[in-house]
């Protein structure tokens, strides 16, 4: 097939997070000549207050990346994230009226997904959802990934309730792939190759003390803000004995009052020396690190999706993740000093017996299975 035949398939990503789940499909369908591959990044990647990781970006891919930066992102005002997101749309639009791409792909429920979405809608552009089906009653994620999953028109669900609920919302079973979750190529690569617990501690500039905590923690986003409870749980950790603890934080994310967030946790991390603060490691980094730390901390996803497969339990704090599901690894608190400081402890004890079956990680080759299967569809498109 030559390139001019080749059909043009554009990704979308808005954070560090859906692009490391992403990343190694992104890599398959890259060196596939059947397909000419784009990607569009925009929200914290192109933001200093969130790590500017689209710089990352350059160490995975090379080609036909299009930026797109959004204004106010993580404001504390509802209007001027909608400006931002509104300048976002407009842009993102252009994009799709010049590249006139053969389908998009977008993965889970950040905000501006739901917007590139629809500009792939209304440029009749087929969308393949990834990680739809899912449920977090505590955050508005959960009204952005059923309404993106509306607009799609292929799904590849990461677990069987996801399958189910779609189904159940009129979604057609034959446009519905349960093939697991394509970070499965990234958790590879460091099951692999494990890193060295001093080498990597040397690199990162961390201490090498006897428990190694990492701690990620958004704004929930829904029914009230959860500054409060990120309060607590930095004055429950600055209780450990520094002596023994070394606790690494990575930044939230670009929803509301993120920058709020980041800039207390900033601030905690500068006046506790056994504090650690990165906007943002790199998935393979943070995977590398979490393979070697006691246990994650916070609300993140990926102490649900990704955590568990390398053998570290989770604390899950608060409502943001409720509803979705979880492994016998993932033990959910609410944000009480006591409760967590109890739960610290309780997995710090010697000869623990976990079950770290992972839900969302099959036993196949899950990046490899949802490239043939976009190959495939892209073929009949």
């Amino acid at each position: 097939m030559s390139e001019h035949d080749a059909k043009n398939i554009l990704f979308f990503s808005a954070a560090r997070s859906d692009f490391g789940i992403l990343s190694g499909l992104l890599s398959k369908l890259s060196s596939n000549k059947k397909v000419n591959v784009g990607l569009i990044i925009s929200g914290s990647h192109l933001d200093k207050g969130f790590g500017n990781t689209g710089d990352e970006i350059k160490n995975y891919y090379y080609d036909n990346i299009f930026k797109v930066k959004i204004n106010h992102l993580g404001s504390d005002i509802t209007s001027k994230n909608l400006t931002g997101l509104a300048n976002m749309m407009e842009k993102v639009g252009n994009i799709f009226e010049e590249q006139r791409p053969d389908m998009l792909i977008v993965l889970g429920d950040r905000q501006e997904i739901l917007l590139a979405s629809y500009c792939a809608l209304l440029n009749n552009v087929p969308i393949s959802h990834i990680g739809g089906g899912d449920t977090t009653s505590g955050a508005i994620d959960d009204q952005i990934r059923h309404a993106v999953s509306q607009m799609s028109d292929y799904h590849f669900v990461t677990n069987d309730n996801a399958y189910n609920f779609l189904s159940k919302i009129n979604i057609k079973k034959e446009k519905i792939f349960l093939l697991g979750s394509p970070s499965d190529f990234s958790i590879s690569k460091v099951k692999l190759n494990p890193p060295v617990k001093e080498e990597l501690l040397e690199k990162l500039e961390i201490e090498d003390r006897k428990n190694l905590l990492i701690c990620t923690y958004h704004p929930e986003t829904k029914n009230k803000s959860t500054y409060e409870d990120l309060k607590v749980i930095l004055s429950s950790l600055s209780t450990l004995d520094k002596n023994n603890y070394s606790i690494v934080f990575t930044a939230s994310n670009g929803d509301k009052e993120g920058k709020k967030f980041n800039k207390l946790i900033n601030e905690i991390c500068e006046k506790n020396s056994n504090f650690y603060f990165f906007k943002s490691l790199g998935i393979d980094l943070y995977l590398q690190l979490v393979s070697i730390s006691q246990m994650v901390i916070g609300n993140s996803s990926s102490g649900l999706h990704e955590v568990p497969s390398l053998d570290v339990p989770t604390i899950d704090i608060g409502n943001r993740q409720q509803g979705r599901i979880r492994g016998l690894s993932v033990f959910n608190v609410e944000a009480d000093k006591k409760l967590i400081l109890k739960k610290i402890n309780f997995l710090l004890e010697k000869d623990l017996k976990i079950d770290f079956s992972n839900p969302y990680i099959s036993s196949n080759d899950s990046s490899q299975d949802i490239h043939d299967k976009i190959l495939f569809l892209i073929d009949n498109v």
